[in-house]
């Protein structure tokens, strides 16, 4: 997929961002609901990861990472 040009991709997106709208599970829109207010206020973490993998390469765990992961972890 990393070699597909983005203009190939874009008219693909649209059908997977937007979600079933009309049932009892979504009544309606979310964007509707968050205008409206009809939410519930959680707290929300929200993020991305690239290459977490990579502290488990192909020669296992690098003893220096795994100190400080370990370190990291008493806080």
């Amino acid at each position: 997929m990393r070699g597909v040009p983005v203009d190939e991709l874009m008219p693909h997106t649209a059908r997977f961002v937007m979600p079933a709208v009309g049932d009892t599970v979504l009544s309606e829109s979310p964007a509707d609901a968050l205008r409206a207010g009809r939410f519930h206020r959680v707290p929300v973490l929200s993020g991305a990861t690239q290459d977490e993998g990579r502290l488990f390469g192909i020669r296992g765990v690098d003893v220096e990472v795994a100190h400080q992961l370990d370190f990291w972890s008493t806080l």
